[in-house]
């Protein structure tokens, strides 16, 4: 059963593919797509938040990494949004919390030593209890080792603003108050590690994610006319690697080169206009209606590259599903 989603894009390519294709099982209406712009997590955060905040499905093409995404958290800002980045966002926040919230009682600053920080760390106790400057200067001491923590994590995240750190986990936490269905991540590699993909099922609040644990491109195919046996042998003496396909109908052939942002330039021959639309049929699906001359394309740059209709294709998409609740 077809699912609609909304789709969000860095380049104009993945955009006409999610509208004419989807990605399986979820299509995208015409229109209801996005840019990522600017391109941060930050972004996709706020379109979900507010253009989109009904929609229960999504396909994203974004940068990706195996740690996460190959985005900035916000601008302006060195942080890449890695879970190691999003979880230590999240610490400055809560320490800050309870640092604030614990004020001068000396007991609660120990145990936000003992239980909150990184290494083991001790708490540093009043030499006399009775003693009120001794208290205070245990009570000061606790809050330096509190703040040290918070300053490491603000530098290992590469977001020193507390504001801006605020508003980020303000985001993340507002995501997590809608659960939605499902998310189709088209960015590269996030799918090598199962750690990474539950992480960001559970900050979306989504029911199943799944994203691909190879690189991901997207271009367009522009078989040159006229598309012929001749322009497609010529097509085969120009390009030493290619890719070609034979059908009832004729042939087609392409190569790949891969280019920044997501984009590949993959030029491609055909002996006949049918040979096309077999090609796509086959190896993109049957939703797509597409210009023979020009249409989008995707795949995984494998060798030779994975089609979203291949098995070896279907098989490079890793999934999170939620866990299932006995009732």
């Amino acid at each position: 059963m077809s699912l609609t989603a909304a789709g969000l894009y860095l380049t104009d390519a993945a955009k006409e593919y999610f509208e004419a294709f989807g990605i399986p099982p979820l299509t995208v209406p015409k229109g209801n797509t996005a840019r990522i712009k600017p391109e941060t997590f930050e972004s996709i955060m706020d379109l979900m938040l507010v253009r989109f905040k009904d929609q229960d499905n999504f396909v994203i093409q974004a940068h990706g990494q195996p740690s996460g995404f190959a985005l900035g958290v916000t601008t302006a800002q060195k942080a890449v949004a890695t879970v190691g980045t999003l979880v230590s966002l999240r610490k400055v926040v809560d320490l800050r919390a309870e640092l604030q919230a614990a004020g001068n009682n000396l007991e609660a600053l120990k145990k936000i030593v003992r239980t909150r920080l990184e290494g083991a760390q001790q708490p540093v106790p009043a030499v006399d209890p009775s003693n009120p400057a001794s208290v205070a200067v245990a009570v000061s001491e606790n809050k330096r080792k509190i703040e040290t923590e918070i300053d490491l994590l603000k530098k290992r995240a590469g977001i020193d603003d507390e504001t801006v750190i605020a508003r980020i986990v303000g985001k993340m936490n507002e995501l997590r108050k809608r659960q939605r269905n499902r998310i189709e991540l088209r960015t590269c590699n996030m799918g090598q590690f199962q750690p990474v993909l539950d992480f960001f099922r559970e900050l979306f609040n989504v029911k199943i994610l799944r994203a691909p644990n190879h690189f991901s491109a997207f271009g367009h195919f522009t078989p040159a006319a006229p598309r012929n046996k001749a322009s497609y042998d010529k097509f085969l003496k120009a390009h030493g690697r290619n890719f070609p396909y034979k059908f009832a109908t004729g042939q087609f052939v392409f190569d790949f080169i891969g280019l920044p942002n997501f984009e590949a330039q993959t030029p491609s021959a055909a002996s006949s206009d049918s040979a096309v639309l077999d090609w796509a049929k086959e190896y993109l699906g049957t939703s797509g209606k597409i210009e023979v001359s020009k249409f989008p394309v995707h795949f995984l740059t494998t060798d030779p590259p994975a089609f979203p209709q291949e098995i070896k294709y279907k098989d490079r998409i890793k999934q999170s599903p939620a866990p299932t609740t006995n009732p």
